[in-house]
């Protein structure tokens, strides 16, 4: 990917850990990697969310999609700190020109903890 690809997603992704707010996005993403989508969120400095889901997701259609190990790693960072994810899903909806997505997440983290919260990007 690119920087200028980056650059074109705008949108939003909001997250808490266990119920308390930790991202408010500045900078989103969705990318298209073949048979993966990549999503993320990052307020620029220490907190970021990472998920991909498959691309071959129904367009239009809110599925749920169970944390698998793909092609990016399911991870969150806190204060700086990398959690991978563990367990939980995503609830997606892309699109129907498959240049949008947006839902929630549910993640289980290493540790216990666990991170919610909701995004609505488009590339």
């Amino acid at each position: 990917m690119t920087a200028n690809e980056e650059k074109l997603s705008f949108g939003s992704f909001t997250a808490s850990v266990d119920g308390k707010p930790f991202l408010v996005s500045n900078s989103v993403t969705f990318h298209d990697a073949s048979s993966n989508y990549f999503l993320w969120g990052t307020n620029g400095n220490a907190n970021s969310v990472y998920f991909c889901v498959h691309s071959s997701l129904e367009s239009e259609t809110p599925e749920v999609v169970k944390h698998y190990t793909g092609a990016l790693e399911w991870t969150v960072f806190i204060n700086g700190v990398s959690y991978p994810v563990v367990g939980g899903s995503a609830t997606v909806t892309i699109g129907k020109s498959r240049r949008d997505a947006h839902g929630t997440i549910d993640f289980k983290l290493e540790g216990g903890r666990v991170v919610t919260g909701n995004f609505d990007i488009e590339r």
